[in-house]
């Protein structure tokens, strides 16, 4: 039987979080909120879009790692 229609899978309810991290020094430069995995790849694409590539990326990792 199928799982109800409003219920979560555990992908949906775990927590990211998004970081900025100085690709030279491995730094954390910014870390934000957890929040869901679609929400954080939102964030992800927003920072990525004035990001200094060059210097900076971005990455999503588990809240709970």
């Amino acid at each position: 039987m199928p799982a109800p229609r409003n219920s979560m899978s555990t992908t949906e309810t775990q927590q990211f979080i998004v970081q900025i991290v100085h690709d030279e020094t491995g730094e954390i430069i910014y870390q934000s909120q957890p929040t869901y995995r679609r929400r954080a790849e939102k964030i992800e694409d927003g920072m990525g879009i004035n990001l200094d590539h060059a210097n900076y990326s971005t990455r999503i990792i588990p809240a709970d790692a």
